[in-house]
């Protein structure tokens, strides 16, 4: 049952990663805060003395963009810019390595067989 459990746990986790809708939208929200970020924007972070930071309509504070900027960096990592076609593709080879994987954790858990 935990094997079931984490397998699908995988799967849901890869499907978001490969959202290209998330995709885009962490993309726009990095490009925003690179534009502003060429205007001579602060390092300041977030925090209480940053009204701004967290509101729907503001500007990206400085933790926020490089949370957006790691998001479009896994994002593509796990191809969610690719074409229909190709991301399938690659989710169903991640569906595989990670059988593989669980697999192979479970053999080297097992005790070892006399024989």
């Amino acid at each position: 049952a935990a094997d079931a459990a984490h397998g699908e746990l995988c799967e849901t986790l890869h499907r978001l990663n490969t959202s290209a809708e998330l995709h885009a939208a962490a993309a726009a929200a990095a490009r925003g805060a690179s534009a502003l970020s060429t205007g001579g924007g602060s390092d300041r972070g977030c925090g209480e003395s940053d009204p701004g930071c967290g509101a729907d309509e503001a500007p990206l504070c400085e933790a926020e963009a490089r949370l957006a900027r790691a998001f479009v960096s896994e994002f593509e990592q796990d191809g969610a810019h690719l074409p229909a076609p190709q991301r399938s593709r690659l989710e169903a080879l991640h569906a595989e390595a990670a059988t593989a994987a669980s697999r192979f954790a479970a053999a080297a858990a097992a005790p070892p067989s006399r024989g």
